[in-house]
């Protein structure tokens, strides 16, 4: 039995070696492919964090259970658990680089090009300071488990179902004046952002903050819609309904091993990109198929067998079904990606290339897809030491998904008879376009106009590349052994440590408690 152990922990660590070296993904638009991964170091500019799913922690579903489930029964058993667990992030900066357009958690802006890291003038401020961001998420997580033994039916047949209701707040947390520099706004240049025509009026928000928060216009531009930056966003949800069907097909008083089929019903949190840092539950609306698999052995026990060392494995490999999903695109400045490019202002044109209005480009790259993750896998080993009624244990969790793909080719906004060019730093009452203006730089003023194409969207700023975290949890329970009902109780600590900036780092706490009979 040790050499098969042995053999089950190398081929889950070659598994997720592999998994873990898939560092590039590619996209589908309009039959082309285009690279949209990260290949190293930390990424930033992004528009939507994939966050682990709250229902996909193997560490949680081990602890008090998989010891029970090594049991024998004639006529078969049942486990019930409870368990209320806390999650929050913490290694902040990491998340807000996630987020920043200039690889920072604080960002500059101003009125004018090429000075600032955002050009205020594409979000309606003629103000001049900075921002920053402290972004936190915080889940709370009841789960409610059954298991089900049928080994008066079949020996060594078992069934799962889980439950995971799951209460997730985000928290941005953007902060004004992050450095020394604050300086009040003032009145529009005329004709900067209002076309011959308009009859409204040019209302400058007091500060970016302001900006991104408030849903309203200004001069001839539209109020943003999609991307918009509040403190906090929650969300409450069954994260994903999980259903196992398993089989131990070896199974003695000292071991046992066993693998299953695992199925997760899409519920959870549909993602809309209405706020930037939306609260998601679960697998963003996803369904899964995949596998686990489970493996015990008691190493050691006293001869008045009463104390006992075992060691365990279990692990959950699925593949995550496309789902219709709203993202927020970027777009290609100069051919290359370029972070902040979803809240450019972009001029409007008829059909005959005459100026009409302005818009948001968020307005317009808030796009539906289907989005999928060829893998997600989620492994832990647990050395469990128990004295009368008293366990304890110490474990390592293993958490990994592949990069995210687009499977469709979604619905171009710039296909209509109203054309789009990038507005940069030109008057809004002509034609002329800056294709090549950031969200902090200026370009060139183009007299005859550049318009936007099918080519110019880039989803990458959408999309998770692949990416992984770390675990370390242990806890410590009692049982009270009565025959063959055994109530339980324990408390358990994690902390998890992601990769880079692509996985959050958090540490979490659970109350678990169950019964078996």
């Amino acid at each position: 039995m040790k050499l098969n152990l042995r053999t089950v922990f190398c081929i889950s660590m070659l598994f997720a070696n592999i998994l873990n070296a898939t560092s590039c993904c590619s996209t589908q638009n309009n039959k082309s492919l285009q690279t949209v991964c990260a290949k190293k170091g930390n990424i930033f500019g992004k528009t939507f964090f994939s966050y682990r799913p709250q229902d996909s922690n193997v560490a949680r579903r081990m602890v008090g259970v998989i010891d029970k489930m090594s049991k024998t029964y004639d006529d078969g058993y049942s486990l019930v658990s409870l368990g209320l667990q806390y999650q929050e992030t913490f290694k902040r900066n990491k998340l807000a680089e996630f987020f920043a357009f200039n690889k920072n958690k604080s960002m500059s802006y101003g009125p004018t090009c090429n000075e600032f890291d955002i050009y205020g003038i594409n979000l309606g401020t003629t103000a001049t300071g900075a921002i920053c961001l402290n972004p936190v998420i915080k889940n709370v997580i009841v789960d409610v488990d059954m298991c089900n033994n049928w080994d008066f039916f079949i020996c060594g047949l078992w069934s799962r179902f889980t439950l995971p209701f799951v209460y997730s707040r985000n928290e941005l947390n953007l902060k004004e004046a992050c450095r020394d520099f604050k300086i009040p706004p003032e009145p529009f240049e005329k004709n900067l952002v209002t076309v011959d025509g308009f009859t409204g009026k040019a209302v400058p928000f007091i500060n970016l903050r302001n900006a991104f928060d408030i849903t309203r216009p200004f001069g001839s531009a539209p109020a943003l819609d999609f991307g918009k930056i509040t403190e906090k966003r929650h969300d409450a949800q069954i994260a994903g309904l999980h259903l196992e069907l398993g089989y131990d097909f070896y199974k003695t008083e000292d071991c046992f091993v066993g693998a299953g089929l695992h199925f997760v019903a899409p519920t959870g949190t549909k993602p809309e990109v209405q706020f930037l840092f939306e609260a998601v539950c679960g697998a963003n609306k996803s369904g899964q198929v995949g596998g686990t698999f489970h493996a015990g052995y008691t190493m050691w026990q006293s001869c008045s067998g009463d104390q006992s060392l075992a060691l365990y494995f279990d692990s959950i490999v699925t593949h995550l079904f496309a789902s219709k999903q709203r993202r927020l695109f970027g777009l290609f400045i100069d051919g290359k990606t370029s972070a902040g490019s979803s809240y450019l202002l972009l001029k409007k044109f008829d059909a005959s290339g005459a100026i009409i209005g302005l818009e948001r480009a968020a307005n317009l790259l808030a796009i539906e897809s289907k989005i999928k993750a060829n893998v997600m896998a989620d492994i832990a080993l647990m050395l469990q030491y128990d004295t009368c009624n008293v366990s304890t244990g110490l474990g390592w969790n293993y958490w990994s998904r592949s990069c995210e793909i687009i499977t469709d080719d979604y619905c171009n906004p710039f296909k209509g008879n109203d054309k789009y060019g990038i507005k940069g730093n030109s008057l809004s009452d002509n034609n002329s376009t800056e294709s090549k203006s950031t969200i902090g730089t200026c370009s060139a003023i183009e007299t005859n106009p550049v318009f936007l194409t099918n080519k110019d969207i880039d989803s990458s700023l959408a999309l998770n590349p692949s990416t992984f975290s770390n675990k370390i949890f242990g806890f410590v329970g009692y049982n009270w052994n009565s025959c063959k009902t055994v109530p339980y109780v324990l408390l358990q600590a994690e902390v998890e440590i992601g990769n880079k900036n692509t996985a959050a780092d958090q540490w979490s706490l659970l109350l678990k408690t169950g019964i078996s009979f």
